[in-house]
């Protein structure tokens, strides 16, 4: 029995000793900084994640719409459209009319002419 209590009091003298205490805090420091360069990845990993599935959503819509205007082109009149609206030009028979808009900023807009030095001095004057 005495030989159990001495053994019992050994193991709670390593445990409590400052040399194991010291090692227990570097072990909690390194376990601590472990779980938090895990959190730290795991927060990357998310949103590397929403990017990755706006573009996913962006590249689909994409994908639509360049298959519509594959099957669109496919077609005589598709390939008509597109040749009608790049180059600006008519089959035999066909005529072309543009409509010009009037350009209203021309108006109303003031033209600044820049006055010699002499100018603005009789320019003076004259007010």
């Amino acid at each position: 029995m005495l030989e159990y209590k001495k053994s019992k009091i050994g193991f709670k003298h390593v445990i409590y000793s400052k040399p194991f205490l010291v090692f227990l805090f570097v072990m909690t420091l390194l376990l601590g900084k472990a779980a938090y360069n895990v959190y730290q990845k795991e927060k990357l990993s998310k949103e590397s994640f929403a990017l990755a599935s706006t573009r996913l959503v962006e590249l689909t819509d994409r994908e639509k719409y360049l298959s519509g205007e594959i099957k669109r082109l496919q077609k005589k009149e598709g390939v008509d459209e597109e040749i009608r609206d790049k180059f600006r030009v008519a089959k035999d028979g066909e005529t072309t009319v543009f409509i010009v808009e009037p350009n209203n900023e021309a108006s109303s807009t003031q033209v600044n002419v820049k006055e010699s030095l002499w100018q603005r001095f009789t320019g003076f004057f004259k007010r």
